[in-house]
């Protein structure tokens, strides 16, 4: 059986005390969280994963007219940051119908879109819009590998869920406006995080990797010749390569990680999760390659580089400052083998 939900018939399910108190832990875990939209996203995907006892869960946002996975667990986590046309499939019915939809049998619901069923693996699902300001911004999904698995209480948990997720983008976009609050947070040049908001995730990933078995990495990054383009051309031009290096860093990561200006030359990246060393040596490239193009100003050409260091929570150390002192000297050891490379 296929239905269609309104807000009438997923207040009339009554959920039992034990799986309420289970909603509760999860709002406050995700409220834990603070304004971390990308970590978020992720603690509301996988706790609606696990308060439903599904399979896997997704977190899709409307960006100009592309659908966007946000966030992404279980069966369907390979899917994070994968982009697709709105188009006529269950998330966009249920963005026009403003109504949370299930589908009991995904594999012969003329509604799925059948590669990502394929993809991801799945035989049934509920969608659920997501509200911001009395606008459809997104979805929420859960998904099972067994057809006819989920039930109106199901449909309550993720109608909870929706709620939070909503209310998150709320504080997020209000705080983002607050002017002291961006101060506090943003590096003044950039316009980037600073150390502050930086050491903040990174204790907040640290923390959810500690729950769920994860990794994370942190990027050291130390930009090159900044004194030299100070010197030599003006702090005009130190101040654009600053602005163009943090731009092209913030390009090549997720809405999950975090880019940071620590301070005059000094950045910084946390990566949340990473599989292993491996994958953020992938990232470290791809940063890399964003910096061969050279910044033009003023009529000239400047070429970009940086310095990286990687250190693996808790590959490498489960101690925080331990953390940033081995991708620091991770990050000067490849300082100095760059230079003799150059010479």
């Amino acid at each position: 059986m296929q239905f269609q939900c309104n807000d009438a018939t997923i207040e009339s399910t009554l959920l039992s005390h034990k799986k309420l108190e289970e909603i509760i832990h999860a709002q406050t875990s995700i409220a834990r969280l603070g304004i971390n939209f990308g970590a978020i996203l992720k603690e509301a995907a996988q706790q609606s994963q696990m308060l439903t006892n599904a399979d896997g869960a997704v977190i899709e946002l409307i960006e100009n007219n592309e659908m966007v996975i946000r966030a992404a667990s279980g069966i369907a986590s390979h899917y994070y940051g994968v982009r697709r046309d709105s188009a006529n499939n269950m998330s966009s019915i249920t963005i026009k119908s403003r109504k949370a939809l299930i589908a009991n049998d995904t594999e012969n619901d003329s509604r799925v879109d059948q590669v990502s069923r394929v993809a991801i693996g799945h035989r049934s699902m509920i969608v659920f819009p997501l509200f911001h300001e009395n606008r459809v911004v997104g979805v929420l999904k859960v998904v099972s590998k067994k057809p006819n698995f989920f039930s109106m209480a199901e449909l309550k948990i993720i109608a909870y869920m929706s709620e939070l997720v909503a209310t998150t983008m709320f504080h997020a976009q209000y705080y983002a406006q607050d002017e002291l609050f961006r101060r506090a947070t943003q590096d003044e040049l950039t316009g980037i995080a600073n150390r502050a908001l930086f050491m903040d995730h990174l204790y907040q990933n640290i923390a959810h990797a500690r729950r769920d078995g994860s990794k994370v990495a942190v990027i050291a990054i130390d930009m090159d010749d900044l004194k030299i383009l100070n010197d030599n051309h003006g702090h005009h031009i130190g101040d654009k390569a600053l602005k163009t290096l943090a731009e092209r860093l913030l390009g090549k990561i997720r809405s999950s990680d975090t880019v940071a200006r620590f301070g005059g030359d000094e950045f910084a990246i946390t990566l949340s999760p990473v599989d292993d060393k491996k994958s953020a040596e992938v990232v470290v490239t791809n940063l890399t390659d964003s910096l061969d193009k050279p910044m033009h100003e003023d009529g000239k050409e400047f070429q970009l580089g940086a310095s990286f260091g990687i250190a693996i929570f808790p590959d490498d150390t489960d101690d925080v400052d331990e953390l940033l002192e081995i991708a620091d000297q991770n990050m000067f050891n490849n300082k100095r083998q760059r230079k003799k490379c150059r010479k």
